[in-house]
């Protein structure tokens, strides 16, 4: 991805670093996702300096529902229990679904496009890579809780990294 209006002189390249497979139906109580990371792209970013600015972003594609008034909150597993919180995991943050149902409506095959930066993450996400781990459990939960008849689909979740080179 490029950004050819970009006036701070960064080159833009999103990569994709690990991705869901199948489209995910959140249900009430939430559901957990594996994230398959890709090899090249872990490559790349367990080649990058740890101190070289790189960002991480949390992308969900074609999310459709019924619902308008509701927030996904995103939760990493973290590898060590010691340091995870609430459902065993570590909370990534959240997005909010305002206007859910009428981009649903608007284009039924595309739904909307989430964006969060998670960057604030990488002393967890570098570790997992180092380690060789070949995915990324994701825990995300609707609050509040899905009411009866109502449904969230996202076609899919992914992590993308943005090496950042002056």
């Amino acid at each position: 991805m490029s950004d050819a209006g970009n006036t701070a002189g960064w080159s833009r390249s999103l990569r994709a670093l690990a991705s869901s497979k199948a489209s995910i139906a959140v249900n009430s109580a939430g559901v957990e996702v594996p994230l398959l990371i890709d090899d090249d792209a872990a490559a790349l970013l367990a080649s990058t300096d740890a101190a070289a600015t790189v960002r991480l972003y949390l992308l969900l594609e074609q999310v459709r529902g019924t619902l308008d008034a509701t927030v996904l909150q995103i939760y990493l597993r973290h590898p060590d229990p010691a340091r995870s919180g609430q459902h065993g995991a570590l909370f990534m943050g959240s997005i909010a679904l305002y206007g859910l149902r009428r981009a649903t409506s608007a284009s039924p095959d595309r739904g909307m496009v989430c964006i969060l930066d998670i960057s604030a993450h990488d002393t967890v996400l570098r570790p997992a890579i180092a380690r060789g781990d070949t995915q990324f459990g994701l825990y995300v939960r609707p609050h509040p809780p899905l009411q009866t008849g109502t449904s969230i689909d996202i076609g899919r979740i992914g992590i993308c990294i943005e090496p950042r080179q002056p």
